[in-house]
């Protein structure tokens, strides 16, 4: 995407910004939250940010959709906004079940797509920072090792102190 930009320098800036919008898709399961004139309002499961989508197809395209219901697609940036991107599909409310286990089983195999939302990067960092911390104040360095016939016992000891950690917090 970048290349042909490049090789377009007569493109419009609205159009260039559009093109490289390309590099930030959004692939999602989204809850239908409402329809505000033209646009879909959602939030998305897997990285629990809101998208105000529009379709190049009118919004007569989001009929299908309840509120509470839910869709699956992919979405573009177009500016502040968000514009789907080919054929979504739609499932009722009582669906919900199944689609939380469909966004589980989604996060699970692109967990990267969780930390798109700024204050899941966040948490997941401190939390990762508390685990390192606990980690060098049991073993009292970052890097140890230990015989396979001791890992079992020093494990299990090290899941002891954390969890002691973690209750008396």
């Amino acid at each position: 995407v970048e290349r042909f930009a490049a090789s377009r320098p007569e493109l419009p800036g609205d159009e260039r910004e559009l093109l490289l919008g390309w590099r930030n898709v959004v692939d999602g399961i989204f809850e239908v939250r409402s329809l505000d004139g033209d646009a879909l309002v959602t939030e998305n499961l897997i990285d629990e940010l809101t998208y105000r989508m529009h379709s190049n197809m009118g919004p007569n395209v989001f009929e299908p959709l309840e509120s509470g219901g839910f869709m699956i697609g992919r979405l573009v940036p177009v500016g502040s906004e968000w514009l789907i991107s080919g054929n979504f599909v739609c499932y009722p409310k009582r669906d919900r079940a199944a689609i939380h286990r469909a966004a589980c089983e989604m996060m699970m195999r692109h967990p990267e797509s969780a930390f798109r939302n700024p204050d899941k990067l966040a948490r997941a960092q401190q939390l990762q920072n508390d685990e390192h911390d606990r980690f060098v104040q049991f073993f009292g360095v970052d890097f140890v090792v230990i015989p396979g016939a001791q890992l079992t016992e020093r494990m299990r000891s090290f899941y002891t102190f954390c969890h002691d950690q973690t209750v008396a917090e």
